[in-house]
Parts: structure tokens; sequence; C-alpha cells
């Protein structure tokens, strides 16, 4: 299980195939006004779904037949590479990009998010976003237990820098 293996990913091989049909039964005007969230409960930017196209196919599905703007969560920082940018930029008006970080303890966050970019290499991306004029919301989550030791929330916040997002998100991290 990937509870115990945090390397084991569950795959649907059918995601596009089921987006498409989900999506042919709306007109191409369905979400004008609306806010779509790609990966909220998954990552859609997971290495594997990166790799194999289903991201970018799912996105491009998504743009091309719906009117939703379309809010993207994830813990890779492969959203502030230079082929991502180039995809988000071309689509500003449609996109906001958010990374998920709750720690600026490189060292900490290996031992706690494996199989995650880093929390430093989520701020670059998150920063890179933000300098080639993408929109992005703050989602600082889960808020780990160090963060709120001397000033590593403060340096938080600034890493995400909160003057150039939409939006910010907090939620403490969950024990259980």
């Amino acid at each position: 299980m990937p509870r115990d293996d945090p390397y084991l990913t569950y795959v649907w091989p059918d995601a596009i195939d089921r987006l498409e049909r989900e999506l042919d039964g709306h007109a191409r005007s369905w979400g004008k006004n609306k806010t779509l969230v790609f990966s909220m409960l998954t990552d859609g930017f997971s290495p594997l779904m990166v790799r194999t196209g289903v991201t970018e196919r799912a996105l491009n599905l998504v743009l091309e037949r719906t009117s939703f703007r379309i809010r993207v969560l994830t813990k890779n920082a492969v959203v502030g590479s230079n082929k991502w940018l180039s995809f988000f930029g071309a689509h500003r008006e449609r996109f906001v990009v958010g990374l998920s970080i709750g720690t600026t303890d490189d060292a900490w966050s290996r031992k706690v998010e494996v199989g995650t970019s880093l929390p430093s290499a989520r701020l670059r991306a998150m920063n890179r976003l933000q300098d080639a004029g993408i929109p992005t919301y703050g989602m600082l989550c889960p808020v780990f237990p160090d963060v709120l030791d001397g000033s590593a929330l403060q340096r938080l916040v600034k890493g995400i820098r909160p003057q150039q997002v939409e939006h910010v998100w907090s939620e403490p991290f969950n024990d259980r």
C-alpha cells in the first residue's frame, strides 16, 4: 500500500479516456467564471504522471473543452521548469498555480515528505512562476510543528512572497 511504501503509486490507466467522456457531455462554455481544482487530493504533477504525459493531456483537454480557470496544486517543483512556465504562460488567464509547502527545512522534509520536491525547490519554482507573471497562490500545507518554532513561520510566509499571491491558505499538520 502507498501508505506503507511512499514510492508505490495508484495508477488509473483510463484516466484520460474517462476525462474525455466526462467532457463530452458539456458545452465549451462549461465552467465560465468558475474554478476547477486540479489535484486537490492527489498530485496530478506526480513524476509518473508528468513523465507519461498524462498531466499535460489532462490539462489540455480541460483548456480546449471547457472555460474553467484551473487551480493547480502540487508538491512537484517541475511546475517552475521552462516547459511548464511556457505552458502556463500561454494560458495565464486560465491558471493559478500553488505549491504545497509546510516547512522550509529540507533535511526534515526528506524524512517526512518522501518522493516530493524539497521545500527550497518548491519555493524557487513558485518564485519563477511569479517572476514569469503566472498567477500563484500560497498553500502552507501541512504546516509542520517545526514551523511554529522561532521565526520558521515568518520565513515560510516570506518565501511564498505573500504580496504576489492571489490567496494564502494554511492547514495544520494532522498526525492521525
